[in-house]
């Protein structure tokens, strides 16, 4: 049936997404979007509103993902020199030594994937 492609690729999408979530729970110990807000911050502090915008997620699932890294030692709260009225969110140490895992995750996870070229099976 043909018009129910689309829908079984979504699917298949749901299920490695899935299996994506359980690889990082058990090699780094966080969870998909825990290692998505590691990744932004990995490119530079941000403010929670920033954050947020980048995660596409509002409030309360971000304050709880800021309270597990934050609790975990791999974030902390700085000024904004830029604006001393907001906080900025920064990696620590041991959160860049996480992103480096995450960054060694995503090589053995996505072998085919290179910046700027498709993976193999989509060509």
């Amino acid at each position: 049936m043909q018009e129910l492609r689309d829908l079984c690729h979504v699917k298949d999408l749901t299920a490695a997404i899935v299996q994506l979530e359980s690889g990082l729970r058990k090699e780094i110990g966080l969870n998909l979007n825990q290692s998505f807000a590691l990744c932004c911050l990995a490119r530079g502090p941000l403010n929670a509103g920033s954050l947020a915008d980048e995660l596409r997620i509002h409030g309360a699932s971000l304050s709880r993902i800021i309270k597990t890294l934050y609790s975990k030692g791999y974030i902390y709260r700085d000024l904004n020199w830029g604006d001393s009225r907001q906080k900025v969110l920064a990696l620590t140490e041991e959160g860049q030594k996480v992103a480096l895992a995450l960054a060694g995750f995503e090589s053995r996870t996505f072998p085919l994937a290179v910046e700027g070229k498709e993976l193999a099976g989509n060509r």
